[in-house]
C-alpha cells in the first residue's frame, strides 16, 4: 500500500485488517477485474476499508497523489512513480501480487522478443541489486 506521509497509516510498519477500518483507499473498480478484486480488495473491503474507485483510464497512484489518499498497488506500480511524498507498507492479509511473463515457442514477433529481453534485464539488474 502506498500511503501519504501525512496519513495515519504511515506509522504503522505492516498494515493489519485492524488498521483499515473506516479508512478510505483508492482501489480498483470491482467491474474492471471481478477476480483481482475479489482476491486482492475484498478484504480490505471486509477488514471496513472504505473503496474509493479509480475512474477508468486513471494510474492509481496519480490518483492517489491527487486524493492524499492511500492506494493498493503492485511493487511494479509503486516502482514506476515518484513516490516522495508516500511511504510504502506492505499489508498482512493480502496475499502477494505475482505477476508471470509466458512466450510462445514458435512465432515471435520483434516486439515480442523485446519485451522478453527487457523482462530478463530487469530479472538480471534485480539479482544484480540482490547480490
Amino acid at each position: 500500500m502506498m500511503v501519504p506521509r501525512t496519513h495515519d497509516l504511515a506509522r504503522a510498519g505492516v498494515i493489519g485488517t485492524e488498521d483499515v477500518k473506516g479508512v478510505r483507499v483508492i482501489l480498483p473498480a470491482q467491474q474492471f477485474s471481478p477476480a483481482a478484486f475479489e482476491l486482492y480488495y475484498e478484504p480490505l473491503v471486509n477488514a471496513g476499508a472504505v473503496p474509493v474507485p479509480i475512474p477508468e483510464f486513471q494510474s492509481a497512484p496519480s490518483y492517489a497523489r491527487s486524493w492524499e489518499l492511500p492506494v493498493v498497488c503492485t511493487q511494479f506500480a509503486a516502482e514506476r512513480y515518484d513516490t516522495q511524498d508516500f511511504v510504502v507498507r506492505p499489508i498482512n492479509f493480502i496475499p502477494p501480487c505475482r505477476k508471470y511473463l509466458v512466450r510462445l515457442a514458435d512465432h515471435r514477433t520483434p516486439p515480442q522478443n523485446l519485451m522478453w529481453d527487457l523482462a530478463l534485464a530487469s530479472l538480471e539488474t534485480k539479482a544484480a541489486a540482490v547480490a
